[in-house]
């Protein structure tokens, strides 16, 4: 999927849908005084409101639109703006999910009434540790009271940003693959990456098609086990160390999948207690060690590393 922060015309919604490609337009900018607002003589809020009704039945019967994403890191202080912009589009369309995202970790339960998909955005890289990819998945998952998350890794340079030093460069293919992982482990229902227009505006041509190879074979990674992470949710292990280890379990077809991450860069030899007894394990994903001893499993992840088991009885 695509979320642009212009309004772009239906012509190109088509040639979106033409290419398997969904949209999630974008509404925050329909306010009053928005530096970036579309429409042009938006002075009141119902002046915004009528935009955002226009826009709305101007689209949501595409079959491209996936989502409408109402505010991105609003502070708290336009809650009741923000709750009544969400009842608005839901009555406009029930068919389609709200989603906004926040910066605000400490506060997103605050906002689990501005939309149905909460998301928060997560950019570690390089001046701080990347298992807070895990961390802003666990509290956003905790916030949204257990509705559905998609969260926002990094995908950009902080020095596109004005920062300087050896902290300001691109997060590399592990790392990005490592956050996109850890949010799923974590919680997330979708990763969306920020951010494409400036890895392809603001570094040289031939960096930005390595990076965008670099985050399809992320996608391509990922894909396969949609049917798993759509499947219902299984009880999961227990043992992981915090701050270093943390997973999820699905039950898909009657066999569990569990999903464990390494949240830091060092290599981490570690145990889990199962909920029940099994008989083999079938690993994917990074070459593990592991060792299954009835509703015990050891195994050692490298740094970074990713590991998904089936548990067979």
């Amino acid at each position: 999927c695509v979320l642009p922060y212009m309004s772009i015309s239906r012509e190109q919604f088509d040639n979106c849908h033409k290419r398997g490609i969904k949209v999630i337009p974008c509404l925050t900018t329909f306010h009053p005084g928005a530096k970036y607002c579309p429409i042009k003589g938006i002075e009141t809020q119902e002046d915004a409101d009528r935009a955002v009704i226009a826009r709305v039945n101007a689209l949501k019967d595409h079959p491209a639109t996936l989502a409408w994403y109402l505010t991105d890191e609003a502070p708290v202080s336009e809650l009741p703006q923000l709750i009544a912009r969400n009842k608005l589009i839901k009555e406009i369309d029930p068919d389609h999910p709200t989603y906004s995202v926040y910066c605000q970790i400490d506060q997103v339960r605050n906002y689990r009434l501005t939309c149905d998909v909460l998301g928060t955005d997560i950019y570690p890289i390089a001046a701080k540790p990347v298992g807070l990819a895990s961390v802003f998945a666990r509290t956003t998952q905790k916030g949204a009271g257990g509705g559905p998350i998609w969260q926002v890794p990094q995908a950009f340079a902080w020095k596109w940003f004005g920062r300087t030093g050896e902290n300001s460069r691109m997060p590399t293919k592990a790392e990005s693959r490592s956050m996109a992982w850890q949010c799923v482990a974590n919680g997330a229902n979708g990763v969306i990456f920020y951010c494409f227009h400036h890895m392809i505006d603001d570094q040289p041509r031939a960096d930005f098609n390595r990076d965008w190879e670099d985050y399809c074979a992320i996608a391509a990674e990922i894909s396969p086990f949609i049917p798993v992470f759509l499947a219902d949710p299984a009880q999961n292990a227990t043992g992981y160390e915090d701050g270093k280890t943390s997973g999820r379990a699905w039950i898909k077809d009657g066999e569990t999948h569990l999903l464990v991450v390494n949240e830091t860069r060092e290599p981490v030899k570690t145990g889990l207690k199962l909920t029940d007894k099994y008989a083999s394990i079938i690993p994917s994903l990074d070459t593990v060690e592991q060792v299954l001893d009835g509703d015990r499993l050891s195994f050692e992840l490298p740094g970074l590393g990713v590991a998904m088991f089936k548990l067979v009885k």
